[in-house]
């Protein structure tokens, strides 16, 4: 571990605000100083106005702060489960490049007990406050830690080493990039005692994998970027001492870094609607804000919704003048999920870009909770959401007993009650969800009634659950609502099953993949596409069986949460054409794997594969693919020659035609990962015997000799 100090000047200069803060001077006298580096008061809180934070939230209005009494206060009542809010400074951000400095310090003014944490961060903007991915400086009273994201710590002190005092307190993170990773000091500082440091631990965020005391450092790559700086309350939940309420109260938020380009790049806010809501009215309007350090043009302010352009032009409403402009977009339509990416240029060419994802999905679309999979005596239609701990009823999924094997494939062979709230006697690990709470639950009571949304998680490679419902006739776009969290990629599987689904042993066709992207504890609605990810119908038609296969697995630290699939109606695609629904490695995925081996699934639909026209290319040079018919259309697999290098891109071309003559031509890259030693279990010196321990299996002497193959 490396140390590194805070320059002179930088800390003389915040002993000096300090001081000003509390004599009352104005900060705008920093602004005459000669220093390397530029620091202020971002917000003081002194107005009882929040201006410039942007909130998050698990559910609609769930611990976000208020600035009241000239302080930033959070407060959050017993959530059951740890839970966090957050807010951030998006009218200002800071980025980090190869030789600065960026500190930021606020004051803890009163915490809360053991599972109060405080933390200050700093968040890249590119991420939501929900992955909590970027530097953070997290404590309560019995604990500290030096964060980069969602259970990856650099430092996680208990005991004596972290029993500090919490009220009246300075939290102090201090990020240099040199050489090309980020230098991260972390302190504590006593504002009883002038400011005495009472806490220090700097640590080295590297572009290797550096060793972490909790979790992975995956990815590797240290944050060089621009981002906000960040203010948290995370509720540790303890079921056995709850804190009523969690709380932390801030005060002072300042910020010291280097003086500023010439030109800085727009910043957005204030957007409308929250970040990956859903089942929003047709009526809702998506707005945003946008302020420079010079005069903005309507022209430069843009939304491109679902890969269409608006501008004032074309029905984007600009409004404001100056260096602020504030945009309006309303002609929704109805079921419809939304990607919109609202961009600003200045004047000096520099563009901002900030992504939303939202839906508006109506009471027509069918819905499916992931917990609701079938059970022994088959299935419910519209089924009801009931209190925790209820049933079986015979219209509600509570509790009812699912058969291995029939209903689920779990690797698990028994339940554990606190795992499985919803269904108690089957092996299906799941929770409380942190999605956004829907109207069907908030009517059957909510929180206060026990009735509660669920997630499935902790899922293995090989898992399923079926779902089985009368749907009807017709064409449909799938999504399944899904977080990953510290999960950079996540693929599932939808398979109809085409054979008895009360019966073991099941046949099933692939109707495609769901190829999830980090989101945090955030959810997306992630869609139904083909291999390479193009988004794809499917047509139902009554009684369906649907299955969600696992081929991803969760680890300790990279998990997800599996909420709902809902089906929306479309029109009809017309023709559908033997599509490739699987691909391993999935595109733009790294896989980790000793045995190189790429594989795909084309299946049939209104047309079949023609067999013998399969051809596969790695890296441009055709290879000698196993292609094997099924009943549904083919397999393919190939296994590398040789080892690529690790994180080498591979290119691949699948090409085939159908019983019709079409030839689709499906192009998908990736790479390999290959399991290493642990830096952590590794001797930093010799051992105090020398020499190899060896041990020696002999084979049966009738077997010839063995393959010297990777499989082996």
């Amino acid at each position: 571990m490396s140390f590194f100090v805070a320059e002179p000047s930088q800390a003389s200069l915040f002993r000096r605000i300090s001081g000003w803060i509390r004599s009352g001077v104005a900060i705008a006298a920093v602004a005459s100083l000669s220093l390397s580096l530029q620091a202020k008061v971002i917000d003081n809180f002194d107005d009882n106005t929040k201006t410039g934070w942007t909130d998050f939230t698990f559910a609609p209005g769930f611990g976000l702060p208020t600035e009241a009494g000239g302080q930033f206060q959070f407060a959050q009542p017993p959530a059951g489960q740890s839970i966090f809010s957050a807010s951030q400074k998006t009218s200002e951000r800071f980025e980090l490049k190869e030789g600065r400095t960026i500190e930021y310090r606020v004051d803890v003014i009163k915490g809360g007990a053991k599972d109060s944490f405080a933390i200050l961060a700093f968040i890249p903007t590119a991420n939501s406050p929900g992955t909590l991915g970027g530097y953070g400086l997290a404590k309560s009273t019995t604990d500290i830690l030096i964060t980069k994201g969602i259970n990856k710590y650099f430092v996680a002190e208990d005991g004596a080493a972290a029993n500090l005092k919490q009220n009246n307190i300075t939290l102090n993170l201090n990020l240099t990039v040199r050489g090309g990773s980020v230098f991260i000091q972390a302190r504590v500082l006593d504002k009883d005692a002038n400011n005495a440091v009472i806490w220090d631990k700097t640590v080295v965020d590297s572009a290797a994998a550096d060793v972490l005391v909790a979790g992975k450092d995956d990815p590797a790559a240290p944050y060089i970027t621009a981002g906000y700086f960040t203010l948290y309350l995370y509720q540790d939940f303890d079921k056995g001492a709850p804190e009523s309420p969690y709380q932390a109260i801030y005060d002072n938020a300042l910020v010291a870094a280097a003086p500023v380009e010439a030109n800085v790049a727009p910043i957005l806010s204030d957007f409308t609607p929250g970040k990956f809501a859903n089942f929003l009215p047709v009526s809702t309007v998506i707005s945003f804000k946008a302020v420079d350090d010079a005069a903005l043009t309507d022209d430069g302010v843009a939304l491109v919704l679902n890969g269409t352009r608006y501008t004032k032009a074309n029905g984007l409403t600009v409004s404001g003048s100056g260096t602020t402009r504030t945009a309006s977009f309303s002609k929704l339509e109805a079921n419809k999920n939304y990607n919109a990416v609202f961009e600003v240029t200045d004047a000096g060419g520099l563009t901002t870009r900030e992504r939303l994802d939202f839906d508006t999905f109506t009471g027509s679309v069918l819905v499916i909770e992931s917990e609701d999979y079938n059970f022994s005596g088959g299935f419910i239609d519209n089924p009801v959401p009931i209190a925790e701990g209820g049933g079986p009823q015979s219209d509600s999924y509570a509790n009812q007993a699912g058969v291995q094997g029939v209903d689920f494939n779990d690797t698990r062979t028994a339940p554990r009650t606190q795992d499985a709230p919803w269904r108690n006697q089957d092996a299906v690990r799941m929770e409380r969800t942190l999605d956004l709470v829907r109207s069907k639950y908030l009517a059957a009571g909510g929180a206060g009634a026990e009735v509660y949304d669920y997630a499935v998680g902790d899922i293995d490679t090989g898992e399923w659950l079926n779902y089985t419902r009368t749907v009807p006739p017709g064409s449909y776009e799938v999504y399944l609502r899904q977080a990953l969290i510290n999960m950079e990629a996540g693929e599932s599987v939808l398979e109809q099953v085409t054979s008895d689904p009360t019966q073991p042993n099941q046949t099933v066709k692939t109707l495609g993949s769901f190829l999830g992207t980090l989101t945090g504890f955030t959810f997306r609605n992630t869609p139904l596409t083909d291999g390479s990810g193009n988004k794809t119908v499917v047509r139902l038609n009554g009684v369906t069986t649907l299955r969600v296969r696992q081929v991803t697995a969760d680890t300790e630290s990279k998990q997800r949460r599996q909420n709902y699939l809902v089906l929306v109606p479309v029109a009809d695609a017309g023709t559908q054409r033997a599509a490739v629904t699987a691909l391993i490695p999935a595109n733009n995925s790294v896989a980790d794997s000793v045995i190189p081996q790429v594989e795909a699934v084309i299946q049939n639909r209104d047309t079949k594969v023609a067999v013998a026209s399969v051809k596969l290319s790695i890296n441009g040079t055709s290879v000698a693919a196993t292609v094997t018919p099924t009943d549904t259309g083919a397999r393919i697999s190939y296994t590398l020659d040789t080892l690529p290098a690790v994180g080498a891109v591979q290119v691949a071309r699948l090409v085939y035609a159908d019983n019709e003559g079409i030839a689709q031509t499906n192009d998908w890259s990736f790479a390999f990962r290959y399991l290493t030693l642990d830096p952590a279990a590794r001797m930093a010196a010799p051992g105090s015997t020398r020499g190899i321990k060896v041990q020696v299996v002999q084979a049966p002497v009738d077997a010839g000799l063995l393959d010297n193959t990777l499989a082996r």
